[in-house]
């Protein structure tokens, strides 16, 4: 017999992110990081992916105008 295995979860859905735009002297929080990534067509019926900031000095302080690159990990 032959039998295929299931395609693993990270190589079937691909995160979306959306992009944050914070004002003048509003610090990023992880949460608007996070906020902003989904997994479009992940099935309900599993339990949900976890979105986590890998490295909170990532995270803009609101004073220094910019586009920053925030690492996050989707398990």
């Amino acid at each position: 017999p032959v039998t295929v295995g299931e395609e693993a979860d990270n190589d079937a859905y691909d995160p979306n992110v959306e992009e944050v735009n914070k004002d003048h002297g509003t610090p990023t929080t992880e949460e608007d990081v996070t906020g902003a990534v989904t997994v479009p067509d992940y099935p309900s019926e599993k339990e949900q992916p976890v979105i986590t900031g890998d490295n909170p000095d990532q995270l803009p302080d609101g004073n220094t105008p910019g586009t920053t690159e925030v690492d996050v990990t989707v398990t």
